[in-house]
């Protein structure tokens, strides 16, 4: 026990990478302790290396089945490699344990809020060729430019667009302070141009243990 008292130790230093090693020498001498695996999987988790952590936790739970701390470790490890719906069943699980309610239940709370959010997260939709106008959009220009702006947009599917051939020979497009003359090249993201218009012109992304 010696190894696995110096890893806890450095694991307390915050020191995880030497305690990995550590706790790898102590599992090397007795490969059966489960608690080398839940250890070892507490410093991976602190090193965002989850695949590692999620391990650990695991060949703990197999080597102890319903180990609380085990539990807990998988849990972390899950929710760092983002599968918050497997990392909350194990808290919901480890919520019927004494002395672990506390701990389980801020984990869950915490998938909770994750998966709400991925929920409500817009699903990522086809983009037209020209990009940052919402179908059916138009801005509202001086009369004489009114027609001349249908022809800009038949790329992004507006109605009323007249272009033919996907270019339009007489606007001036201005992207971070560079002015684009002498045809409409696109794609284009609005919210980061804005058009010059001239007169119109025919069409043209827990702890160690």
């Amino acid at each position: 026990m010696v190894l696995a008292d110096c890893g806890n130790e450095t694991a307390k230093r915050g020191c995880y990478r030497e305690a990995v090693l550590l706790f790898t020498e102590a599992v090397k001498l007795n490969p059966r302790e489960y608690r080398f695996f839940g250890n070892r999987s507490f410093c991976y988790e602190k090193l965002q290396r989850y695949p590692e952590a999620l391990r650990d936790a695991q060949l703990a739970l197999h080597l102890q089945p319903g180990w609380p701390k085990g539990l807990f470790r998988q849990g972390k490890a899950l929710m760092g490699l983002k599968q918050y719906a497997d990392a909350a069943r194990t808290f919901e699980q480890l919520m019927q344990m004494d002395g672990f309610q506390g701990d389980a239940a801020t984990q869950l709370h915490q998938c909770h809020i994750q998966l709400l959010l991925n929920s409500l997260a817009p699903s990522a939709a086809p983009l037209p060729a020209w990009n940052g106008l919402a179908q059916g959009t138009q801005p509202s220009l001086p009369g004489k430019h009114q027609q001349a702006w249908r022809g800009v947009g038949v790329e992004a599917g507006l109605p009323g667009s007249r272009l033919r051939g996907g270019m339009w020979g007489g606007a001036g497009v201005r992207r971070a302070g560079l002015q684009q003359r002498g045809g409409w090249k696109g794609p284009w993201d609005v919210t980061s141009c804005s058009l010059s218009l001239p007169s119109p012109s025919p069409p043209g992304h827990g702890e160690t243990q």
